[in-house]
Parts: structure tokens; C-alpha cells; sequence
């Protein structure tokens, strides 16, 4: 005899869902279960649990599967939808347009000369304020990890920068020489 995988659609309502998760909290725990009764003997008509008697139940192989599904839609739902779902912008939205943009900006960026005059401002303060710390003149503390991580932000984008507008410039040219 040979084995054979078929398979099939479950089509279970939110509640059975929800209720069928939280028995699978409980079992994983150890905690007893406290999915009401009438409840739970929805979820063994549906074939997702079965009772072992004593009004314990237990997953079928179909219920184990359908929360293994389920596991892997939540690990598998993106971050904007995640985002939106706890009525956060999307990272989209705020690449394309943050609600506080207007006031992070810089008035005195305007173009891309102003832009790396403001960048090199920045990437220099940050870099005067590692110093110390790189120096061993002042002791690691609660501002050490900020002033790191900004420093290298700034100089991560400052490098990327020049590269960027060290290929705009037009190449010599060979005839001219």
C-alpha cells in the first residue's frame, strides 16, 4: 500500500480560528484550556481537535496542520500591513512623505551643494562628539551608543554621497589632452 497526500480546503469562521489558536496556546503552556465548552465541540466537528474524554481534547493531524498554516500566514505578513493594522504609517508612506518631514528639514538645504554643506556639518559634529570617547578622554556613557550610531549614519550617508556625485561628473576627455 502506498501513501497518498490529498489535499483539501478547511474553511473555519473567525471565532473557530481565534478559538482553535488559543487552545493551542494553552496546550503549548500547559496552562489548562479556556475555550468554552460548546466552543471546543465546534472544533472537533470540524475535525481540528478530538476529545480523549474527561472533557480533554487533543489536535488531530488536521488541526496540528491548520495551525502550522496559520503560524506561517502571521510570520509571512508583511511589516507595512503589520503597520497599518496597529494604525502606524507604512514605511512606504513615510519614504514617500513622513507627517513631521517639514519640520526636520533643514532651511538652509536647497540643492545638492547646500545638501552636502548641511551633510558634512553634521557628519562633523558627530564625529567631534565619537571623539572623545575614541580617545579614552571621556568614559562610555548612556549618550555613547547615540553619538555611535549617528556618527556612522551620517558617514555612511556622506560617503554614499560623494560616490553618487563623483559619478555625475562628466569623464575627461582623452582628445582634449
Amino acid at each position: 500500500m502506498t501513501d497518498k497526500t490529498i489535499e483539501l480546503t478547511v474553511t473555519l469562521t473567525e471565532r473557530q480560528v481565534k478559538d482553535l489558536q488559543r487552545f493551542h496556546e494553552t496546550s503549548e503552556d500547559g496552562q489548562g484550556y479556556d475555550v468554552p465548552a460548546e466552543r471546543m465541540t465546534s472544533l472537533a466537528r470540524a475535525g481540528m481537535i478530538r476529545s480523549t474524554g474527561f472533557s480533554r481534547y487533543e489536535f488531530t493531524d488536521v488541526g496540528s496542520s491548520v495551525i502550522q498554516r496559520l503560524s506561517a500566514n502571521e510570520d509571512k505578513l508583511g511589516l507595512d500591513e503589520r503597520l497599518k493594522a496597529a494604525n502606524l504609517y507604512s514605511v512606504a508612506e513615510l519614504l514617500a512623505s513622513g507627517p513631521l518631514d517639514g519640520f526636520h528639514v533643514h532651511a538652509g538645504v536647497h540643492n545638492l551643494e547646500t545638501f552636502r554643506q548641511w551633510l558634512e556639518m553634521r557628519r562633523g559634529e558627530m564625529m567631534r562628539l565619537q571623539a572623545p570617547y575614541d580617545l579614552k578622554e571621556k568614559p562610555k556613557d548612556e549618550m555613547y551608543e547615540w553619538v555611535f550610531s549617528h556618527s556612522a549614519a551620517f558617514s555612511e550617508v556622506h560617503i554614499n554621497f560623494k560616490a553618487a556625485i563623483a559619478s555625475l561628473a562628466p569623464a575627461p576627455n582623452p582628445t582634449l589632452n
